[in-house]
């Protein structure tokens, strides 16, 4: 943050999503079944910036699971995928918010309008 700048708007690498098992804290039941599991998409992400020698990605990619998850897939997230997070304009404030997931080639939204509507919907609910 050279001279006090930051990026409101910041995108993360996205290389996939892995697909974990989890125990239910507590079971359900749906219909005549009771689950006891659920399956979660989790985002592998890599951080922004993190680049070297012409554009390799020199960083890693951190899934945590919990004891008695299980990786039941994985994902990959095409070429030139990101998540997108906006942050508050205050430098004081640690506010932020996910806006979404960018995939090159398709429509995406105006982040900057989206971070701004996000944030101004989190301050009202406060």
């Amino acid at each position: 943050m050279a001279g006090g700048c930051r990026n409101l708007v910041s995108r993360n690498v996205l290389v996939g999503w892995v697909f974990v098992k989890r125990r239910l804290k507590q079971p359900y039941r749906v219909g005549e079944e009771i689950l006891t599991h659920k399956v979660e998409a989790v985002p592998l992400l890599t951080e922004s910036g993190d680049f070297e020698d012409g554009g390799l990605l020199h960083g890693r990619c951190v899934t945590f699971l919990g004891r008695g998850d299980d990786v039941v897939g994985v994902l990959p997230a095409p070429p030139g995928s990101y998540d997108v997070w906006g942050f508050s304009s205050d430098p004081k404030s640690p506010a932020s918010a996910f806006l979404g997931y960018e995939f090159t080639g398709a429509d995406n939204p105006d982040w900057e309008r989206l971070r701004r509507e996000r944030l101004e919907e989190q301050e009202a609910s406060e």
